[in-house]
């Protein structure tokens, strides 16, 4: 007792008894303070530990609830976003209804002027077209004057020199005559020569008169007459221009419909390129071509950044989605942080009890050990009796046990909660996603796909605007030349241009009617009574012209029906020829040369190309019904000899044919 010890419990105390004690019990009894205090420092061991845990799951809460609140931000900013993105939406769609609105009105105000535009384009070509006829007309009369005008010239030339050698001769003959009247004035005979002069005089005087009527009539003959030709030119160039102006409307219809299909196709390729410039340039079309391609190489590489930042902006979104995850997740783990905090707390409590249990009862064993203590040192005077030490030993050892017993379930307890708590925090944190984010999320995305949508429709809408009323004006021009065509086809109809020569012909009639019922109304002299009204000559040039018209139609007729007519009947001598073996030729009849069917020239296809024998050949004269071979006396014989056998015996013109044709090729086929 005079050595002082250090105790293994809290406060420490200084036991004698321990030292008293001898043997095993007091190797038992240093055992179990050895445990006590080893049990007392994992006891401060596990408090350390529970206080870093709380610490580390509060700095854990402050971080997650920084990172909710960042979250929460984002997704206030979105929402207001989308909510601006809404509001811009309406707006576009309100500006985009005015809008439209307002191009239907200004595209109906310029279809309208284009129309009274294209009117008035088409009334000036008219108009044009009328002074251009005009104008060629003016310039074929014009060309037709000055024609007979240098006729004219020429032949007043011509009566010039006449005239003036007529006047040299009279001049000569007038001076011979004074010579002789100057010679023979006394005689009577030169009176009688005077007065013969004087006839002469008068008769050349009349002869000029008449000369000169001959010759204006000679004119006004030729100019009649050209003037006849020049009126069948100008029918004539009037029937061509009525088919040209036909085919120019076909053709115009056939261009509108051309163009349209190449608007179809095209249309875009053509509104490219500007006003100015002009697409019969090759080098505008090889700009297009570099253009096209550049903007193709343009539209590749804008795609791959669109796919970029598309993708770019599905990770931004699966990022959101998954803040909004771990979101959700660090809610449920902060709800499950608070129970758990709440249990060891509970946990704390408990045990901040047990703790002061624990010190009663130490305080208690050490008043035992104190009466223990004094017991030993009584009972050490009587004989040593060590039994109530020994069952204060196994009392000892059973209370260090049951409270070795607690201290284990206690760390099982703190163990069981505490890992619990650590595994969900160091857990992946589970796809459950938020619903209302996620809703949210997914209109602000469908809203925006809308929006690309409905702009890529307007601008479609707006290119199919522009393209149907192009076509609409390029139908109603179609319309307008199809009927222009349709009048000019029911113009140049056979059957209105047989009313129009019928009407005509009315027409010219009435007039000599009317004309003829005036001269026998009218009391005119005898003399007058013989001419004949100037519509009957007109009527009867009509008729000429109608004849004329009628002969040469039918001249080209039968001259295409010669030619088509002797194209077939080649075609079919010459299957003949091939077939039957012999060439056909239709010659002249000897009484009527016109008659091409009565004598038949008949040559073997054998003894074609033959020097020997090139004029053999056969002639059947169907009329008289004779035969006659031409050629060389083998020839001449052997025809007689088959003559005879075939024709004479058997009557069998066919067979004696066959027999010629075969025994020739057995001499020349071979």
């Amino acid at each position: 007792m005079s050595q002082s010890r250090s105790s293994s419990f809290i406060e420490q105390p200084y036991d004698s008894t321990i030292e008293a004690l001898e043997g095993p019990p007091r190797e038992t009894v240093l055992n179990l303070q050895y445990k006590v205090s080893s049990l007392e420092t994992e006891k401060k061991m596990m408090q350390q530990e529970k206080n870093e845990l709380i610490d580390k799951y509060e700095e854990l809460l402050t971080k997650k609830n920084e990172q909710i609140d960042n979250i929460q931000e984002d997704f206030d900013f979105l929402y207001k976003q989308r909510e601006e993105v809404e509001s811009k939406l309406k707006n576009y769609k309100e500006t985009n209804g005015h809008q439209e609105k307002h191009l239907a009105n200004k595209v109906e105000e310029l279809q309208t002027a284009n129309n009274s535009l294209h009117r008035e384009v088409k009334q000036i070509k008219r108009e044009y077209e009328k002074t251009q006829e005009d104008k060629r007309k003016l310039e074929t009369d014009f060309q037709l004057a000055n024609l007979t005008r240098n006729e004219l010239k020429q032949r007043h030339t011509l009566m010039e020199d006449e005239v003036a050698g007529l006047h040299s001769r009279n001049k000569e003959l007038v001076n011979k005559l004074t010579k002789t009247s100057e010679q023979l004035a006394l005689s009577a005979q030169d009176r009688h020569r005077e007065d013969l002069q004087g006839k002469v005089l008068n008769l050349q005087m009349t002869n000029n008169q008449l000369q000169l009527k001959i010759d204006r009539l000679l004119q006004q003959k030729t100019s009649v007459e050209l003037l006849k030709q020049k009126n069948i030119t100008l029918q004539h160039s009037l029937s061509q221009m009525e088919e040209l102006r036909e085919k120019y409307c076909k053709l115009e219809i056939e261009n509108a419909e051309l163009r349209e299909k190449f608007n179809v196709f095209f249309s875009t390729i053509e509104e490219s390129f500007d006003q100015k410039e002009s697409l019969d340039n090759d080098t505008e079309i090889l700009r297009f071509i570099d253009k096209f391609k550049h903007v193709q190489n343009e539209n590749l590489v804008l795609s791959d950044k669109y796919n970029s930042i598309k993708a770019e902006l599905n990770g931004t979104r699966i990022g959101l989605n998954n803040l909004q995850q771990e979101y959700g997740q660090l809610t449920d783990s902060y709800r499950t942080l608070e129970k758990d905090i709440s249990l060891q707390k509970d946990l704390i409590t408990k045990l901040e009890r047990q703790k002061i249990l624990n010190q009663r009862e130490i305080e208690y064993l050490r008043d035992m050990l104190k009466r223990a203590d004094e017991l030993n040192v009584k009972n050490s005077q009587d004989n040593h009796d060590n039994k109530p030490v020994e069952q204060y030993l196994s009392n000892l050892e059973k209370l260090v046990d049951e409270y070795r017993n607690e201290i284990n379930t206690l760390q099982k307890q703190v163990a069981s909660h505490n890992p619990d708590v650590l595994t969900n925090v160091a857990k992946r944190p589970r796809l459950v996603s938020d619903g209302s984010s996620s809703s949210i999320v997914s209109k602000v995305g469908e809203l925006e796909r809308e929006n690309v949508t409905l702009s890529t429709k307007i601008k479609e809408l707006e290119q199919t605007n522009k393209e149907m009323y192009r076509r609409l004006r390029s139908l109603q021009e179609l319309n307008e030349k199809k009927k222009e065509l349709h009048i000019l086809q029911l113009k140049s109809n056979p059957a209105s241009k047989y009313d129009s020569i019928k009407q005509e012909m009315l027409d010219l009639l009435k007039k000599e009617n009317e004309d003829l019922i005036r001269r026998l109304s009218a009391n005119d002299n005898e003399t007058d009574a013989t001419l004949l009204p100037k519509s009957v000559f007109e009527r009867q040039e009509y008729d000429k012209s109608q004849l004329s018209s009628k002969i040469e139609q039918l001249s080209k007729r039968n001259s295409r029906l010669k030619e088509i007519y002797s194209q077939k009947s080649k075609e079919i001598l010459s299957v003949i020829s091939k077939f039957f073996g012999y060439t056909i030729e239709f010659l002249p009849g000897a009484i009527n040369q016109n008659d091409l069917s009565s004598r038949i020239k008949l040559v073997s296809r054998y003894m074609l190309n033959k020097e020997d024998d090139l004029n053999a050949y056969l002639i059947l004269d169907v009329e008289s019904k004779s035969l006659k071979a031409h050629g060389s006396l083998e020839f001449k014989a052997l025809c007689e000899d088959l003559v005879t056998n075939w024709i004479n015996d058997k009557d069998q013109i066919p067979c004696f044919l066959s027999a010629l044709n075969l025994s020739i090729y057995d001499k020349y086929g071979k």
